[in-house]
């Protein structure tokens, strides 16, 4: 699957391994960004083929992103390379 490529310096950090992840972000890592004054969150080539999420703050991105996730799963996009990549790695990856 393809991943956005997005600027180093726009990078937030993100502990992955942190107690506080939701097994969503710690199973798919997606890249979370700054954008002005907004947080965002993305798996996927681009916004609107990928899944995104934003907020105020990375943690809010991340919860933004991972309600699309549950709405993905729900009702999976045909023909989406991301949707598939999720939907087939779910089950493996979740702890």
């Amino acid at each position: 699957m393809e991943q956005m490529r997005i600027n180093p310096v726009d990078q937030v950090f993100i502990d992955y391994e942190s107690e506080t992840i939701s097994p969503y972000v710690y199973t798919f890592r997606p890249v979370v960004y700054e954008d002005g004054n907004a947080y965002c969150c993305i798996l996927g080539p681009d916004r609107e083929a990928g899944v995104f999420g934003s907020g105020t703050t990375p943690k809010d991105a991340m919860e933004d992103w991972e309600k699309h996730v549950q709405e993905l799963i729900a009702s999976p996009k045909k023909n989406s390379s991301t949707a598939q990549f999720i939907i087939d790695n779910l089950k493996r990856f979740l702890r």
